[in-house]
């Protein structure tokens, strides 16, 4: 049984670093891997994320979970150090929340193709995480950096959201 393959690069003309695994583990982090920006953990058949360890990778910046079998990932997967994420591919797995991503203060560009929510679950995502820029879902129409468009789907959220709220305080 051969290793898991793994391949560290970089290039010294932008100081880009970047980590392939090929594994279903993740393996033992170390200071070493402080530097690395993007991580590819695509195509690794994943089920669920508990917590991931980006008290390990603090200048990650790009994280790549798409073409697993991911169904859930904890609402505080997050929660043991801040993460400095801008780019977040979910693509191409089972997942019907998006919940977890409360917490990516930096997030901007978010791949969604191929998962298991709806439209109210993808503008849900722009009231958690205000600092989206590029919502992509090959499914649909894209959502990209038209503050305009944004503000309109916040407000009829909100709108929404409201309504709810005061039909059930009625309701009591």
């Amino acid at each position: 049984m051969s290793s898991p393959s793994k391949r560290l690069r970089k290039h010294s003309q932008n100081e880009f670093i970047s980590l392939m695994i090929s594994s279903k583990r993740l393996p033992s982090l170390s200071s070493s891997y402080n530097q690395i920006t993007e991580l590819n953990l695509s195509n690794l058949q994943l089920i669920k994320i508990d917590s991931f360890p980006f008290e390990y990778l603090p200048k990650l910046i790009s994280l790549d979970l798409s073409y697993n079998q991911l169904i859930s990932i904890n609402f505080d997967w997050s929660k043991s150090h801040e993460n400095f994420i801008e780019i977040l591919n979910i693509s191409h797995n089972k997942l019907e929340t998006l919940l977890f991503l409360k917490d990516f203060k930096y997030l901007k560009t978010l791949n969604v193709t191929e998962n298991l929510f709806g439209n109210i679950e993808k503008f849900l995502l722009l009231y958690l995480c205000p600092t989206i820029e590029h919502l992509i879902d090959s499914n649909y129409d894209q959502i990209d950096d038209n503050q305009l468009k944004l503000d309109q789907w916040l407000q009829l959220i909100e709108t929404k959201i409201d309504r709810l709220w005061s039909l059930s305080y009625y309701d009591k």
